[in-house]
């Protein structure tokens, strides 16, 4: 029973530190090869995570307002629409832990009442981890609040 707890440990340390370097990579995708169109900016993600890119994301896709940006290259979109992809990007292989860095900056109110729900429906069933100031977003996505400053150490 101990050789099969710790070789689960391992398998899923290994998905994860996989899963990882494609987050890793995808983030230096945006900077590094602004050449790539939205699509195949999803497609690549898809496919550095293996598996394949779902209704489901184009659906998060179309409801951040990308549905006009498919094909247009990472380097000409805006910061905004930029930020809606990497977002989108986060639910390729529905992932069971997602970390976020100040995930409603640079939002429209729209985009930000998206992220919102998709979050809240998301922590149901998943270790979501997010960073950020904003108290009201943290608030509005119903997050448990650990004030760094209260913390021993």
């Amino acid at each position: 029973m101990r050789f099969r707890l710790r070789w689960y440990a391992v398998s899923t340390a290994r998905v994860l530190l996989r899963r990882w370097q494609a987050l890793v990579l995808l983030c230096g995708i945006l900077a590094s090869a602004p050449f790539m169109s939205g699509r195949e900016l999803l497609a690549f993600v898809a496919f550095a995570k293996r598996c394949a890119l779902t209704a489901d994301v184009m659906d998060i896709c179309a409801r951040f307002g990308l549905g006009s940006h498919p094909d247009t290259r990472c380097g000409d979109m805006s910061l905004g629409t930029q930020k809606k992809l990497m977002l989108a990007t986060a639910w390729i292989g529905e992932p069971c832990v997602m970390l976020f860095d100040e995930p409603s900056n640079g939002l429209d109110a729209a985009a930000r009442l998206v992220l919102i729900e998709l979050l809240r429906v998301r922590s149901g069933n998943n270790v979501i981890l997010v960073s950020t100031l904003d108290h009201e977003f943290a608030h509005a996505i119903g997050a448990t609040v650990i004030e760094f400053d209260t913390l021993n150490g």
